[in-house]
């Protein structure tokens, strides 16, 4: 289920923003977009069915990219919203054209990622062996990395 390698990283982070995309930026117009959730609401159920899906999508691949909690809360809290508004009918349609909570909850997934330094190996070994310290070393040298994260169990 989680990542176990820099592929599968890679993998994950496509994928989310390829959600990230279709649902909520097929046309752009400035600062807004339009995707299928924005349209399929329109369509009794289907709206929704879309919306839950392409939700519980981008939090799996959340949780394969192992992370944390109160990232994982906070794309909850967001999908929660977006989900919730749809279901209101007409105004809550029409408001879900403009809160883009797929794009949202996206780039907070993406932002872990790319703020985590993956490193496929175990955490285990990398403590014995003493390699620990370099991965370390390796995350603090490049701008915007705040954890590392072992691939491997």
């Amino acid at each position: 289920m989680f990542v176990k390698s820099h592929e599968d990283v890679n993998r994950v982070y496509e994928q989310i923003g390829t959600i990230k995309r279709l649902s909520d930026r097929v046309v752009g117009l400035g600062p807004f977009g339009i995707g299928l959730d924005g349209i399929l609401t329109w369509i009794p159920g289907a709206g929704l069915i879309y919306s839950i899906g392409a939700s519980i999508i981008i939090l799996l691949h959340g949780i394969r990219a192992r992370m944390d909690l109160p990232t994982f809360l906070m794309a909850v809290g967001v999908l929660f919203i977006d989900n919730g508004v749809s279901s209101v009918p007409v105004v809550g349609q029409a408001a879900d054209l403009f809160f883009q909570g797929h794009l949202y909850a996206a780039k907070l997934v993406q932002n872990y990622i790319d703020k985590t330094h993956y490193v496929a190996a175990s955490k285990r070994e990398a403590h014995a062996s003493g390699a620990h310290a370099d991965h370390v070393a390796a995350m603090k040298s490049v701008k915007g990395k705040k954890r590392v994260i072992y691939l491997h169990p």
